[in-house]
């Protein structure tokens, strides 16, 4: 007997990539933007201000209120950070409206790759260029810089064992030899993030490492820097749009846990 498809999750500072093989949920609202991309056939989403309605592709607006129900069909959603630099080419896009349908045919010539986001076989250097490749075909979207500048690699060095208690700006601005200001401009190019922001991110990702040495969630949410397992309940709700719980089962999702 075959055993059931299972989602996967792939996630890097600022982006998720969830490709799932049907996806159904209340209403509901979540920090990042969320781009629904469709596989085999439409999917219905419920959008407060707008209704319910059919999309090929659909780009949700950060915090705004949806549910979504594919039909049992796969789906492919992006959960873009709202401060990250991937949104800033989609911002313009969405003016104020809580979702747009972009053209689908934008991302023609993508359905293998999107296939292999479902599969899971794209390594994360590779399902990373992808995820580049479909903003770029939707905005002005301009890659992360494949090398990061020495002054920001001596920082993230100096915060790998201090993620549960990372030190203030002006400290990490010394460690660059910069000022505060030059530094956060500086941290933002390179890393596409804020300071504060990338710090949670990471903070999400080493409990995803966690998952994988088969913790108990309150465990690895002390460990990896949250209150308690609540706030670390909560804040998985709000920036990934998923139940710890499912991230947790292998049986369910497959996590890929893309280290920058």
């Amino acid at each position: 007997m075959n055993d059931p498809p299972r989602s996967q999750a792939y996630l890097w500072d600022g982006l998720l990539l969830y490709a799932t093989p049907s996806l159904r949920n209340g209403k509901h609202r979540h920090h990042p933007a969320s781009l629904h991309i469709a596989v085999d056939g439409p999917f219905r989403l419920d959008v407060d201000g707008v209704g319910p309605r059919d999309y090929r592709l659909a780009l949700i607006a950060p915090n705004a209120r949806s549910a979504v129900d594919t039909g049992g069909r796969p789906l492919v959603d992006i959960l873009i950070d709202p401060e990250s630099a991937a949104f800033a080419c989609l911002r313009p896009l969405l003016g104020d409206a809580p979702v747009i349908a972009p053209p689908r045919e934008r991302l023609t010539g993508f359905e293998p790759d999107l296939r292999a986001m479902l599969a899971g076989t794209l390594d994360c250097g590779t399902a990373f260029a992808r995820v580049e490749a479909i903003l770029a075909a939707l905005c002005d979207y301009r890659p992360r810089p494949p090398a990061l500048d020495p002054r920001i690699r001596t920082v993230l060095s100096h915060l790998e064992d201090r993620l549960a208690e990372p030190p203030p700006v002006a400290e990490l601005a010394a460690v660059a030899g910069v000022s505060e200001s030059r530094f956060m401009a500086l941290f933002k190019a390179q890393l596409g993030l804020p300071v504060r922001q990338y710090l949670l991110w990471r903070r999400l990702r080493q409990a995803a490492a966690l998952w994988d040495e088969g913790r108990s969630l309150s465990d690895l949410a002390v460990t990896a820097g949250f209150y308690d397992q609540a706030h670390f309940t909560r804040t998985v709700k709000r920036m990934l749009d998923i139940a710890p719980s499912l991230l947790a089962d292998p049986g369910r999702t497959v996590v890929h846990n893309c280290l920058a």
